[in-house]
């Protein structure tokens, strides 16, 4: 039993874990701060793409959703941006949970990659 659970169930327990944490913290941050980063549903994006792309990929959604984040930020702050509008990622959550799988196949050839497997 304990071999079924650390093969088979860990990597959905670990990814659950962290997707629950990150929309919580998440919501958190954005109750405090009146809703000035995410929309609402945006949070329960955030987990349901931690927990779809699964362990070891969660450590790297995140950043890549970050990288596209700040990317998007910086190109509507060279073209004329009106005030007080902002870059959302409402739309982008789950298609980069696609392009994280997607990318996966080559992170798995790195050693320091096949480390983090369970």
């Amino acid at each position: 039993m304990f071999y079924v659970r650390t093969r088979f169930f860990n990597p959905y327990l670990i990814s659950l874990a962290v997707g629950l944490m990150m929309m919580v913290v998440a919501r958190q941050a954005n109750k405090k701060y009146s809703h000035r980063f995410l929309e609402p549903i945006e949070p329960y994006l955030m987990g349901i793409g931690t927990f779809l792309v699964g362990y070891p990929l969660c450590f790297l959604y995140i950043p890549f959703v970050l990288l596209i984040g700040v990317v998007g930020s910086s190109i509507l702050s060279l073209v004329d941006m009106p005030a007080g509008r902002r870059f959302s990622l409402y739309y982008l959550w789950l298609p980069v949970v696609l392009l994280t799988i997607l990318i996966s196949r080559w992170f798995m050839l790195l050693p320091w990659w096949k480390q983090l497997h369970i």
